[in-house]
């Protein structure tokens, strides 16, 4: 079920602190899921009932085989693109077994900001190598900071876009109610907390479904 909530993509979507401490066992993982063939999910993104912009969050089989490549886009339009225009794109390609990311990129133009992120996770020296840098123009031509570091990481750790995948392919009915796991974004790592509240029955265009409630 996708709720009115799951339609503020935009930098929600892409800033979320999915990004966590423990671990979730590869047991509690399908292990497979609609999106190893290739999926596109589609957001229409709308202030009341004026439409905003629109998202959409892509996977693709990597040619090796191993891995995965998720790609998320969020464009507004109308009104909004010129008062504030949008034009966000995150890239993750991940390992096929657990869905671990090896790279997070991140393209953000909104307003007057610019800002390209990359994430490179080092899971042999047990770090996560970021660089970030924030420009003054449009072209990228003037640079206003620049970040690099390194956070130390275990070994499980996602970023925020394989962590919703991961939420998605939970097997919640051998999961616990509370589940938590670790990933990184920025500068930092994180936990995530994965509350499973039961059922329900919901009425959309596409006919009547029961549904899992997470959080």
């Amino acid at each position: 079920a996708i709720s009115k909530a799951d339609s503020v993509h935009f930098h929600a979507l892409f800033s979320l602190a999915f990004a966590l401490a423990g671990s979730v066992s590869a047991d509690s993982v399908q292990p497979w899921m609609p999106w190893e063939q290739g999926e596109q999910l589609t957001y229409k993104i709308s202030w009341g009932f004026v439409s905003a912009g629109s998202a959409n969050m892509d996977v693709r089989p990597a040619a090796d085989g191993n891995h995965f490549d998720f790609q998320s886009v969020a464009r507004n339009n109308g009104a909004f693109k010129t008062i504030y225009p949008v034009a966000d794109t995150v890239f993750t390609r991940a390992q096929r077994y657990g869905l671990l990311p090896d790279v997070f990129r991140k393209t953000l133009n909104e307003g007057s900001f610019y800002n390209n992120s990359t994430i490179r996770f080092d899971r042999e020296n047990g770090k996560a190598v970021l660089a970030d840098t924030i420009f003054n123009d449009r072209n990228r031509k003037r640079i206003k900071s620049r970040t690099d570091t390194a956070v130390s990481i275990k070994g499980w750790e996602h970023c925020i876009v394989t962590a919703f995948y991961l939420v998605r392919g939970m097997d919640f009915s051998k999961s616990d109610k509370h589940t938590y796991f670790a990933a990184v974004s920025g500068k930092k790592r994180y936990v995530l907390h994965v509350i499973l509240h039961g059922k329900e029955t919901i009425k959309t265009d596409l006919g009547t479904f029961r549904c899992i409630k997470v959080e």
